[in-house]
Formats: C-alpha cells, sequence, structure tokens
C-alpha cells in the first residue's frame, strides 16, 4: 500500500458513502459528518435522479450541507469521462478530491492521488469486497461517495467530498469489486466539493438531523487504517 505520512481511517457506510478521518478529528465531529452527509444524499436522491441530474443533484445536496452547518468553499461537477472511454476508480477519486481541495484551508494537504490509491488498496479484501457488492435502488445509476475529513491547527474542520455517478448498469453477475470500477461505454460526473464545518450551526440543527436521518445510513459497515 501506498505510504501516506498523516495516521487516517477508512470507514464503510451504508449506501457506498466512504469516509477518510485523521486521527486528530474527535469521535463527535466524526458523527456530525457522517450524519450531515448521509441526510444531504438521501434529500438529493429523493429529489433528483443522480446520473441524469447531476448538477440539480449537487445543487440540493450543497443546499442541505449549508443548512446542518457546512459552508461550501468551492464546488463543481465535471464530467470525467465520455461514453467509450477507460477509467479507473482511484484516478476518479483522485481527480474529484484534488478539484475539492483546490479552495480548502487548513491541514487537508496529503497526495490525493496517492489518498485514491490507498482507498482502493485496501478495498481489496476479501471481506470488504462483500460489504461493496453493488445494490443499488435503481437499476440505471452506480453513486459512490467520499469524504476526507481533516482539521487544522486551530480547530477548523475542513470536509473534501468526491461523489461520483455513473450510467452504467451495476453488474448483477455477483460480487462486483467496487474497488476496480473499471469499465468503457459509461458516462461518469466527479461532483467536487470543500466544506467548512460550523459546529454552533451543527448543534442547533442536531435534533431536526436526528429525526429526518434514515437510521440505517447511521450504520458503519467496516473501519480500515490507512
Amino acid at each position: 500500500m501506498t505510504e501516506i505520512a498523516e495516521k487516517q481511517t477508512l470507514q464503510l457506510l451504508t449506501d457506498q458513502n466512504l469516509f477518510v478521518f485523521t486521527d486528530e478529528i474527535p469521535a463527535a465531529v466524526q458523527e456530525a459528518c457522517r450524519r450531515c452527509h448521509a441526510l444531504a444524499s438521501q434529500a438529493a436522491n429523493k429529489k433528483y435522479h443522480p446520473s441524469r441530474q447531476t448538477e440539480s443533484w449537487f445543487d440540493e445536496y450543497l443546499r442541505i450541507m449549508s443548512a446542518t452547518g457546512w459552508t461550501s468553499l468551492k464546488y463543481e461537477v465535471n464530467k470525467v469521462t465520455e461514453t467509450g472511454a477507460y477509467v479507473e476508480m482511484s484516478n476518479l477519486l483522485g481527480q474529484g478530491l484534488q478539484s475539492a481541495y483546490g479552495a480548502s484551508t487548513g491541514d487537508v494537504k496529503q497526495s490525493l492521488k496517492e489518498l485514491g490509491d490507498a482507498i482502493i488498496e485496501a478495498l481489496k479484501d476479501a471481506e470488504t469486497i462483500k460489504l461493496l457488492d453493488i445494490r443499488s435502488r435503481e437499476d440505471d445509476r452506480v453513486s459512490i461517495s467520499v469524504c476526507k475529513c481533516a482539521q487544522s491547527a486551530g480547530g477548523d474542520v475542513v470536509m473534501l467530498v468526491c461523489a461520483l455517478q455513473s450510467d452504467q448498469l451495476p453488474n448483477r453477475k455477483g460480487e462486483n469489486l467496487l474497488g476496480k470500477w473499471e469499465h468503457q461505454g459509461a458516462v461518469t460526473y466527479a461532483c467536487a466539493a470543500s466544506l467548512s464545518f460550523s459546529q454552533r450551526q451543527y448543534e442547533s440543527a442536531r435534533d431536526l438531523i436526528d429525526q429526518k436521518l434514515n437510521p440505517a445510513a447511521r450504520r458503519i459497515l467496516a473501519e480500515i487504517n490507512l
């Protein structure tokens, strides 16, 4: 596995959500990151189709994130591949996180391409593959999101988000190693954002977040050291 200077932990959540936390992030802040992201993703999915209405989907995601305490420092939607192109998941992760990093502050500064490679390496474990076997709610989309969270020496929390949306049909013939999401004939979008956290605003919205959040979205399926 590629060496990364800072200590980081990869958490696998339900519905293809991955989180990377540096070791200085308190458990309470980690929980806030997961809850807000899960709620915003659920809300965006209900209102817009992720691969057919990608820009509107991401706008709604960011709107909900803002209401739960996250200020957008930068965001963009990139059409990463044209139909017929060939792409690997690690490259998509690196590109998406790098786009988000463009306006970030604090200590979010490790090689994001190396982070993408490290995540893919960690996902190769047989048990992890089973957890990531695609069971999408719809047959015409594939989605995965990766969030990297870090905290500066001054206590500021920044989250880099890379949400990948593809129109490729999931493989229904058995386990699908999402870490080797190599495909042709698909149109893929990478939604990237850099978000700054307000603890005070989150606390004021916390009860409402708990009421609306699907309990299944809080589950951590696996935790892996990078």
